[in-house]
């Protein structure tokens, strides 16, 4: 039986949902760990749709939306786990949200493991703050456990665990890169999908099809 939590995500990903951009798991692609929310899916989904457009093979849940409901739960953990020889990347979104959520903390280890702690990982900075910081996000955020209790000191105490699992993956040999959002400059979030994109090359993930390419298939139809 599904919980409202999932039932949220499956809600979530349908009206985000992105066509006809699903991953091939059976070639080198990158995988996209980043927090439902407003303002990292506003970014996520940018940086996604330009390199899609640019011919990379990215793995995004909101282009990977499982059929079957049951499913949904486990896509993210499928991918990483039974497409690790293909899976050359993780790319993680880092922010405010993304930093204290379980299911991030659980994805990311869940690569560590299928890789055996050899996988790559390059976190893109994308707080909404930009006085956050990641070594005192707890008490900027004021994520505490002091003065809680029954189901608020739960959800707060889960949040400490997923920043400590997550920082003790994402460490000083994990490649950064910065990025400051000011709003309706569009050449800041083209600067970083190009940084992005070598990023992507570095690690062997190439571009699947020429610009060319892309051209014809729009004169003739079939582009997707």
């Amino acid at each position: 039986m599904s919980t409202k939590a999932e039932n949220d995500l499956v809600g979530y990903l349908t009206e985000n949902r992105i066509e006809s951009a699903e991953c091939d798991m059976n070639h080198s692609f990158a995988f996209i760990s980043y927090a439902h929310t407003v303002h990292d899916m506003d970014i996520v989904r940018y940086v996604f749709e330009e390199l899609t457009r640019r011919g990379y093979n990215l793995w995004l849940d909101a282009a990977n939306i499982p059929h079957d409901r049951n499913s949904w739960k486990n896509a993210a953990f499928t991918a990483l786990e039974t497409s690790v020889k293909n899976c050359k990347l993780l790319l993680y979104f880092r922010s405010e949200e993304s930093i204290t959520r379980r299911t991030i903390a659980d994805e990311l280890e869940t690569y560590k493991r299928t890789t055996g702690g050899k996988g790559e990982i390059v976190t893109v900075e994308i707080y909404e703050n930009e006085r956050i910081h990641t070594k005192t996000l707890l008490q900027d955020m004021n994520i505490t456990t002091e003065g809680k209790e029954g189901s608020e000191l739960t959800r707060a105490q889960e949040k400490i665990d997923s920043y400590n699992k997550i920082c003790d993956i994402i460490n000083s040999s994990c490649s950064a890169i910065q990025y400051n959002d000011r709003k309706g400059v569009n050449k800041d979030r083209e600067r970083l999908v190009d940084e992005i994109e070598k990023e992507l090359n570095r690690h062997g993930i190439h571009q699947q099809f020429s610009l060319a390419d892309r051209i014809l298939s729009i004169m003739d139809g079939s582009f997707r």
